[in-house]
């Protein structure tokens, strides 16, 4: 089964995903990243150039392509849950975790970042965009951690006791 780790930008999906591939001797994989390697453009020029939509067709390509294998953890991109088609793909091929975090502290993680084009750039515009994204994220997780005030390690503990929970 892969672990597919979702959540709003800022969340901490991408350094969960390392330390958890680490812990759990698993191929961790970045969506993100991947299309950048992949493309050769940055997220903000994906969307610049050829638009959001052009955009949410890649994160699904790599979805499919790393649901065919076994043993990843994903990072995915925030918005990966406003396609339905991807939320059934996670929930078949493996455990669907939520990050969690208050728009207080997105806005501190991300507001020096240039390289998230949907961010918006203050703590009311991202509980805006929190809050229209929640009943998806809420829909196909499995598990939900808050990583509010917590460090990476509890965080990857805290997911993989969830894990053997279920």
């Amino acid at each position: 089964m892969n672990i597919y780790l979702t959540g709003f930008m800022g969340t901490g999906k991408s350094h969960i995903m390392k330390i958890l591939a680490r812990k759990l001797q698993m191929q961790g994989i970045d969506f993100d990243d991947y299309i950048v390697e992949t493309t050769h453009k940055t997220i903000s020029q994906i969307f610049l150039e050829t638009g959001e939509a052009d955009f949410r067709k890649l994160e699904t390509e790599v979805l499919i392509t790393f649901s065919k294998k076994a043993n990843c953890i994903c990072a995915c991109g925030g918005g990966i849950i406003l396609n339905e088609k991807n939320c059934q793909i996670m929930k078949e091929t493996g455990y669907v975790v939520l990050l969690e975090a208050s728009a207080e502290t997105i806005y501190a993680r991300t507001q020096n970042d240039q390289n998230r084009p949907l961010l918006a750039k203050n703590i009311e515009n991202i509980q805006i965009m929190m809050d229209k994204r929640q009943k998806y994220y809420a829909q196909v997780a499995e598990i939900v951690i808050s990583t509010d005030d917590k460090s990476l390690n509890d965080i990857s503990d805290e997911i993989i006791k969830k894990i053997k929970e279920i």
